[in-house]
């Protein structure tokens, strides 16, 4: 039995808190990006150098999502190498 405020995932197996745990994150299994963090069921990036996964962000903005060539990405995207999000 889990505690309160986690639930039994079978992959990973364990309990685990889908509102904090970057390994499952939302959902079981579901992994943030290296350097994300996973907030409210969330992964959001915490410094402009985590949003590169191929090219360099603007920014990293105030409610934690990556900012490439411009355009503000979705919950859990990074920069690609063309500078898109992805």
């Amino acid at each position: 039995a889990c505690t309160a405020g986690e639930v039994c995932c079978q992959t990973p197996a364990g309990c685990t808190n889908l509102d904090a745990d970057p390994q499952s994150c939302g959902a079981c299994g579901r992994e943030c990006p290296p350097g994300f963090d996973c907030q409210a069921s969330e992964c959001i990036c915490t410094d402009a150098a985590d949003c590169n996964a191929g090219s360099a962000a603007d920014e990293c903005d105030g409610a934690g999502r990556c900012v490439c060539s411009s355009v503000t990405c979705a919950e859990g995207e990074r920069c690609q190498a063309d500078g898109s999000c992805g």
